[in-house]
């Protein structure tokens, strides 16, 4: 349930900073579980080096991460924010006390502010965006000060354009706060930098290429630039389904009708490795494939039924999705000839408020037939 979209938050749940102290080698493999569905492997692996190594910066947040997932993976979004709630009330006082104990190490303060950034997760998912820059700030100015005083925490640079992104779609008042901690608030500079730690982070490039695929396909349309990151993704973590539906879609959108086919013929194997929550939650999101997949080679009708399924059963919990199945529902009516259709599909569409470019097409079509 990644989304993850989550432009603040989610790159905290994959921080980490290189196998420089002792436990990090269990930690790695409790990552590389918790982000290949294996929830329990990664909480035990987590659990264990948060107890041996106490002194172990990540233990805690990545415990945080796997306990949090596996929520998402079982249980409803209610439970799940409880659960993450809970879960960072017992592991802040855990790094205020490290932040005491190691005062001159940038390492200790990179990690505390990542901990309380993860908070915004919970109002973003409520759509509070006020609360969620007050709370996800809080946390990156921690960060902040951690890479000033150390350069080399390249993770940080995954935090700063999430920031700044985040912050380049936002209201003015939001985009002076930024600039006035001397970040650009640009969705350029935002992209930019998280492009960066995609290449040159010990571990925030998991979340990078995540966030950035996601971005990519769903906020900026550039489906050829998501591409890049999502071969990376499902090569190295083959049973993640999220992963597999950002390249699935980013296959379709650039014309790669035959090896799109083969990955939705891999589906319904994925599919039934799935929690029931997570069949849930990610089926609106495989016929939206489907509808894609149909509009790009198939028929337009079949494509429109695959749509209108989308929207019946949508049942996530953020809804940059729905908002791309509105506006494909209202270029396919467009595109049959039956323009008030369109336009009730464009509108409710613009009614989500989510920011993303599917908002910008709708706005556009509104007013101006779709056509091929």
């Amino acid at each position: 349930m990644h989304f993850k979209n989550s432009l603040l938050t989610w790159c905290v749940s994959g921080l980490l900073v290189g196998q420089t102290l002792p436990g990090d080698v269990l930690l790695k493999k409790s990552v590389m579980a918790m982000y290949n569905y294996n929830y329990d492997v990664a909480i035990t692996l987590s659990d264990s080096v948060k107890t041996q190594y106490p002194n172990n910066p990540g233990a805690p947040l990545v415990w945080v991460g796997a306990k949090w997932l596996k929520a998402q993976a079982y249980l409803s979004t209610e439970q799940s924010s409880d659960t993450l709630q809970k879960c960072l009330n017992y592991v802040l006082p855990i790094y205020e006390t490290l932040v005491e104990k190691f005062p001159t190490d940038p390492i200790y303060q990179l990690y505390y502010g990542s901990a309380k950034g993860l908070s915004a997760r919970i109002s973003l998912g409520e759509k509070n965006w006020l609360q969620t820059f007050i709370r996800a700030y809080s946390g990156f100015t921690l960060i902040q000060d951690a890479y000033k005083n150390d350069p080399e925490l390249k993770d940080a640079l995954l935090p700063f354009g999430i920031v700044e992104y985040y912050a380049g779609i936002s209201p003015t008042v939001i985009q002076w706060l930024v600039d006035l901690y001397g970040l650009n608030p640009s969705t350029d500079s935002g992209l930019e930098k998280i492009e960066q730690a995609a290449l040159m982070s010990d571990w925030a490039w998991i979340e990078s290429k995540g966030i950035l695929a996601f971005l990519y396909l769903w906020v900026e349309d550039q489906p050829s630039w998501a591409l890049i990151h999502t071969k990376d993704l499902v090569k190295q973590f083959p049973n993640n389904y999220y992963f597999y539906i950002l390249h699935l879609e980013s296959l379709i959108r650039t014309g790669d009708a035959l090896e799109a086919n083969l990955y939705i013929k891999m589906n319904d194997d994925k599919y039934a490795l799935l929690t029931d929550r997570q069949k849930s939650w990610y089926n609106a999101y495989v016929l939206y494939e489907k509808s894609l997949f149909e509009y790009e080679f198939g028929d337009l009708d079949t494509s429109l039924i695959y749509i209108q399924q989308v929207i019946d059963g949508y049942d996530a919990e953020l809804d940059i999705i729905l908002g791309n199945a509105y506006l494909h529902m209202g270029k396919i009516h467009d595109l049959l000839g039956q323009r008030m259709d369109a336009i009730l599909a464009y509108q409710q569409c613009i009614d989500l408020d989510n920011f993303s470019s599917a908002m910008n097409h709708a706005n556009q079509y509104i007013h101006s037939p779709f056509s091929r």
